[in-house]
């Protein structure tokens, strides 16, 4: 059974296959690349452009087919071919007998897979896995194909595929017309040599004639001129038409017909000038189509000449169709701006290297972060000493195994500091693999670094204050066990603790840098037992912010002071008053705090020494550095601390 165009036909597969990224650097060099060519070698602009396609598709075989008739036939014929087919190139294909004919009657790109099924003439050596086609145009009518063919089964054609033949299609068509004007011109010069040898031997004394066809003879692409100063009479070669493209009206006047408007009036000065100072002329400018509006960028070259008869100035010369160049310069310049934007905007820092290392490409962000152009070897000038033996020996691991490259190091700045920096870099190989160019960023991570050594910083403060706080609260309750004579009186200690505790470890988990405030810390452990400044307690002291470890011993110690004061002291009687203060001696290095009770008849001095009186005599010497004393007073209990001012956060 024969197989059918839709048995081969797979174009649906391009939107739902995985797209690889694009290489705009790549594409854009490409493009520049076509650009030189057609400029300076439009001859080789279609081979050249095969070239580019096997490069940026990846591509094992690529080519141009144009329609043309062949001994009365429509045929392709292969223009140009780079990679496996290059030896075909020239051969020509019946219209129907080949995938080129289908997108050409479609005028769409299409995917083929293993077209010889139903085109046999196809069927050439090594055959084809893919055929990705795509048509180019010329006056929106599509005269050829651009071709990448896959020949082996693990290179899939994508969309990015079909994207860069699409733009590559744009300049085939401009190749092309540039190739068949060529061509033309040539033909316009054999006839204007054949029309010139006439003149010759039947118009000897026209000599202004031969000048105009001698100037029209020596160029391509262009036609000749004649123009009677003083009237503004036009007479042209035959071949002006087919020059610019469009029909030229029989009473052609060049400074006024066809000029743009926007040209019209420096085209007028530019042409009194030459005929005020006589010097021949070379300028540029643009003609409109008056039929479509289309414009035609030409270069007009010539002089002023006299009339061998009746003396009366003329400019005679050559205009020549330069449009083909001012759409590859604006491409070229379009590619280039593409290019600049993206390196300009990108945060990152993109350079190229040749296969053996040496930097050929730096992105001028290098020379604003370190003053130095960064080429060739020059980058390791701005590398941190410490930092660079290991990124040369990672860079000279990459060139010699073709692994992409992946580092870190300090890059010291225009001012002198060095900022963390990543380094990424891969190579671009050709069909055999072998390494064309290195494509290499550089990014600036100092900001990430160094919030990943904050982060590192406070986990591990984090780890150290959950430990302590862990063996303050072990501390605690196994003292309150053995100073219980229940578990009630236990229970309810260690509740009364552990919220002190808490307390503090609240303060100090919402700001640890800004340190606890002595005032509050004694109004909030106060303020637990219900007692507030101005009813039975008073409290005085200079502004003093304690560090958390400081605080926390202090915290339990005003509890413990609190909770006596409420079951044996001043809290438990409405006579009794309490007095706190505190001041710093800066000469000393020392903060002396006082808790005075007042007041009362006479006290109760506790039967044995608790939990309370062991933290205020032995654990605040021993956590703090402190001299503590506790005295019981017929009128109150009295509790002194003197303790070095180290433990002081902030303030006065």
């Amino acid at each position: 059974m024969t197989a059918r165009i839709e048995d081969v036909l797979i174009t649906g597969e391009l939107a739902g296959r995985p797209i690889r990224a694009p290489d705009y650097q790549a594409e854009t060099m490409a493009m520049a690349k076509l650009a030189r060519t057609i400029a300076t070698s439009p001859g080789q602009a279609l081979l050249c452009l095969a070239d580019v396609m096997v490069e940026l598709c990846l591509a094992e075989s690529a080519g141009i087919s144009i329609r043309e008739e062949v001994d009365g036939q429509a045929s392709f014929r292969w223009h140009a071919i780079s990679g496996l087919w290059a030896g075909y190139v020239g051969g020509t294909i019946p219209f129907d007998a080949s995938p080129c004919g289908v997108v050409i009657a479609r005028d769409e790109a299409l995917l083929f897979t293993h077209p010889e099924q139903v085109f046999p003439a196809a069927a050439i050596e090594p055959l084809v896995e893919e055929v990705l086609l795509i048509p180019f145009h010329v006056e929106d009518v599509p005269v050829g194909t651009l071709w990448a063919v896959a020949h082996t089964a693990d290179r899939k054609f994508d969309a990015e595929d079909a994207r860069l033949l699409g733009r590559l299609a744009q300049f085939a068509s401009a190749a092309w017309q540039l190739t068949e004007a060529i061509e033309r011109s040539g033909r316009d010069r054999r006839s204007l040599e054949e029309r010139v040898e006439e003149q010759a031997r039947t118009q000897q004394t026209l000599g202004e004639t031969e000048e105009i066809f001698r100037l029209a003879i020596e160029a391509a692409m262009m036609f000749a001129f004649d123009i009677d100063v003083e009237t503004m009479a036009v007479t042209h070669s035959a071949n002006t038409a087919a020059v610019l493209g469009f029909p030229v009206p029989d009473d052609l006047r060049l400074a006024t017909d066809l000029v743009h408007p926007d040209d019209r009036a420096g085209n007028v000065a530019r042409m009194k000038e030459v005929i005020r100072d006589g010097r021949p002329f070379s300028h540029e400018y643009r003609f409109v189509d008056p039929g479509s509006g289309a414009i035609v960028w030409v270069r007009t070259s010539g002089r002023v000449t006299r009339d061998s008869r009746d003396g009366r100035p003329r400019l005679v010369g050559v205009v020549r169709n330069i449009t083909p160049r001012k759409r590859m310069e604006e491409a070229l310049r379009e590619s280039e701006d593409h290019y600049r934007t993206a390196v300009e905007l990108n945060p990152q820092l993109s350079w190229t290297a040749t296969p053996d290392g040496k930097v050929d490409l730096m992105s001028p962000k290098w020379e604003e972060w370190t003053g130095t152009d960064g080429l060739g070897e020059n980058w390791t000038i701005a590398n941190h000493p410490d930092d660079l033996p290991e990124m040369k020996r990672k860079w000279a691991h990459s060139i010699r195994t073709g692994d992409p490259l992946d580092s870190e190091q300090r890059i010291r700045m225009r001012d002198g500091s060095y900022r963390w920096t990543r380094t990424r870099a891969y190579p671009r190989r050709d069909q055999s693999g072998r390494i064309l160019k290195w494509y290499g960023v550089t990014e600036d991570i100092h900001e990430q670094r160094s919030a990943q050594e904050h982060q590192r910083t406070l986990l591990a403060e984090l780890q150290h204050r959950v430990r302590n706080t862990l063996a303050v609260i072990r501390s605690i309750a196994r003292r309150t066990a053995e100073n219980s004579d229940s578990v009630e009186e236990m229970a309810a200690h260690l509740d009364g603790r552990l919220a002190a505790f808490s307390r503090v470890q609240g303060v100090v988990t919402r700001d640890p840098e800004a340190g606890i405030d002595l005032t509050a810390l004694i109004e909030d452990s106060l303020l637990a037992h219900a007692a507030r400044e101005g009813e039975h307690v008073t409290i005085a002291g200079p502004d003093l912010f304690l560090k958390p470890r400081a605080a926390e011993s202090l915290s339990l110690a005003i509890h413990e002071l609190a909770s006596n004061a409420v079951k044996y002291g001043a809290l438990g009687d409405d006579r009794g008053r309490i007095a706190i203060d505190w001041r710093c001696d800066d000469a000393e290095g020392t903060l002396r705090l006082v808790w005075e009770e007042n007041g009362l008849a006479g006290i109760t001095v506790p039967e044995r020494s608790g939990f309370g009186m062991e933290l205020l005599l032995r654990s605040l010497p021993y956590d703090l550095r402190a001299e503590t004393d506790v005295e019981f007073r017929p009128e109150g209990l009295r509790f002194t601390l003197v303790m070095p001012l180290v433990d002081r956060q902030r303030g006065e």
